[in-house]
């Protein structure tokens, strides 16, 4: 009896100390799902558990975006650094050679030669200091004929080397007079412009095969294209077989064809136009047209020659169009073509991508000054002029026209629409 109730006591005791096992457990796993809601961990049922496959899978992603990650930091690391360089090109307007300036070029060395350089003497310095200058050579240089005046031109050969040692890098020869001593002596003036070192020239050629000869010219590292086309050459044909000299305004197919052809040879495509009407601040609705198709066709930059006097700039889609500079230089008796222009243009390009950019240009206008009888031309800016110098200009004391500062102002203003 005794033993049977050792046996129950124990029993009891077995079952009290399973029982407080079983609470102890239970509330050390309570503790442990509290402790996990709190992190907002996630345990994933069985059937939500990845299968070998996915694992395996989601390591390959992993690793790829690794590697894809390493590879873009690599050719970010490996991308050339873009690099920027730039340039100033300044332009000029007519060189138009009058007996004037040539009969006063021998005078100077008494007959032994023709020095044009006194002329420009106080915008010599300008020329220079640009990295590529560039002047539209008016009149053409035939050396087997005497020089001679309007209406058919014909300037001493000495103005070849003269423009090198005056700072231009090239000169445009597609204009209306181009012709005036006929395609023999356009075919002179092509050649000996092309044996002075150190100038290039645009806007002819001896035979259509030479069209492909894209002028290039290089100034800190940027490639400059220069195109050159005229509207006419005064009524003088080409003779037949020489077709191929000239490239007109309208030969539209062969202007495309030539800037695709720049474009690829040069970082900048700079097309001089000789259009418009003579004598007119105002450019013409085939000025514009053609403006807008020199753009469309790839042009970064476009300069007018030909009216004599200055006209407005504009730009159309990105090209810088200047209508026209007026005269550089010329013994001419309007009082508006003694105004003439310097365009100071700063290009800046991204050498890596490839991208251009034009300032918005400097103007530096020029002043033909003569003195009674048409004696001493010779050139000043408009910072250098003075009302005493307009007061004893040929256009007054001998043509009797009215000249002064203010009136240079005034066309100014009226042209770009500011004040100088």
């Amino acid at each position: 009896m005794r033993r049977q109730r050792v046996k129950s006591s124990i029993l009891k005791i077995c079952c009290a100390a399973l029982l407080l096992s079983v609470l102890l457990l239970m509330f050390a796993a309570c503790e442990k799902q509290e402790e996990m809601n709190s992190g907002e961990s996630v345990i994933l049922q069985p059937s939500q558990q990845p299968s070998e496959s996915e694992q395996s899978s989601e390591s390959e992603s992993d690793s790829e975006s690794d590697q894809e990650t390493s590879e873009e930091e690599s050719s970010s690391e490996d991308e050339p650094k873009e690099i920027y360089l730039s340039a100033k090109l300044s332009a000029v307007g007519d060189n138009l050679i009058h007996d004037t300036l040539y009969n006063q070029a021998l005078r100077r060395t008494g007959g032994e030669y023709y020095n044009f350089l006194p002329v420009y003497d106080n915008v010599a310095e300008l020329i220079k200091t640009a990295d590529i200058a560039v002047v539209n050579q008016e009149t053409p240089m035939s050396k087997s004929n005497p020089p001679s005046n309007y209406p058919m031109f014909n300037c001493p050969t000495d103005m070849a080397e003269q423009l090198v040692q005056l700072g231009f890098d090239v000169a445009t020869i597609a204009n209306n007079h181009m012709l005036d001593q006929g395609a023999a002596g356009l075919a002179e003036t092509v050649e000996l412009l092309r044996s002075v070192e150190g100038l290039s020239v645009a806007g002819a050629y001896l035979d259509s095969s030479e069209w492909e000869n894209i002028a290039v010219v290089e100034a800190n590292g940027i490639k400059f294209a220069f195109l050159s086309y005229t509207q006419s050459t005064n009524g003088i044909p080409l003779p037949k077989g020489k077709e191929g000299m000239i490239i007109f305004t309208s030969n539209e197919a062969a202007i495309k064809q030539q800037i695709e052809l720049a474009k690829q040879q040069a970082d900048v495509v700079v097309v001089s136009a000789h259009w418009g009407v003579e004598y007119t601040h105002t450019p013409g609705k085939e000025q514009k047209e053609l403006a807008a198709k020199l753009a469309e066709f790839g042009a970064d930059i476009v300069i007018g020659h030909h009216p004599h006097v200055i006209q407005p700039y504009e730009w159309i889609d990105g090209t810088l169009v200047i209508y026209s500079l007026g005269n550089f230089v010329s013994a001419q008796n309007k009082p508006e073509t003694m105004i003439g222009a310097m365009f100071n243009i700063d290009v800046e390009l991204e050498k890596v991508s490839g991208r251009v950019k034009i300032s918005e240009p400097e103007i530096i206008p020029m002043i033909t000054h003569y003195d009674a009888g048409n004696y001493n031309v010779r050139l000043y800016t408009l910072e250098q002029y003075s009302e005493e110098l307009a007061a004893k200009h040929g256009i007054v004391l001998s043509h009797k026209k009215q000249f002064s500062v203010e009136f240079i102002r005034a066309t100014l203003k009226e042209v770009y629409g500011y004040d100088f």
